[in-house]
């Protein structure tokens, strides 16, 4: 690699891990992410020094269902997912196939991505950035959340979320009878 490229792509990395602080990350100055997909941000989350998460389409789904029990559960009779509550993620033709809780939590306007869309790095870097804010305001609130875990909480936090993406239906427990349960 030349040395102007290594420098480049040092110069990109420090001004992500800036972008994406989650103590001063601002969702309006993410400009400096040119480039998102699921391996850059294990790249970025990688690059961080505080914790910034890991946001890939299991995450996504794992989040977007969460949001949508929250909204069962606290009875919000949204007509659209707030925006600070969205998490989006890539289109299905261009991401791997998720098992799915209800396919409408991962289909509310604005929750797909194309790789197309010359906006989709800055939204893919706001979900990533409000993950980190949740996460860290969620163990903040509840400080025995995830307490046996030895090194970060965070990572453990971000770790369930891999596994909870996988097949949301895992959350089927905490719906009322009356919710449907798409077993597709």
């Amino acid at each position: 690699m030349r040395q102007s490229a290594r420098a480049d792509n040092s110069s990109y990395l420090k001004a992500a891990r800036e972008a994406f602080r989650l103590s001063s990350g601002h969702l309006d100055q993410l400009g400096a992410i040119e480039n998102v997909n699921s391996m850059l941000t294990k790249v970025y989350a990688l690059a961080s020094d505080d914790g910034l998460p890991i946001y890939d389409s299991r995450v996504a789904a794992a989040m977007a269902s969460l949001v949508e029990l929250f909204r069962i559960k606290t009875r919000r009779a949204w007509r659209q997912v707030p925006a600070r509550l969205l998490f989006p993620t890539m289109d299905a033709s261009a991401r791997r196939k998720l098992i799915g809780l209800d396919t409408g939590a991962l289909m509310s306007k604005g929750a797909s991505m194309y790789y197309t869309q010359p906006d989709m790095p800055a939204r893919w870097a706001s979900a990533k950035l409000r993950l980190g804010w949740i996460a860290e305001d969620l163990l903040r609130q509840a400080p025995q959340l995830l307490s046996a875990q030895p090194h970060s909480r965070l990572h453990a936090f971000e770790a369930s979320l891999f596994v909870i993406g996988y097949d949301v239906r895992c959350l089927a427990g905490n719906l009322s009878g009356a919710q449907a349960i798409d077993a597709k």
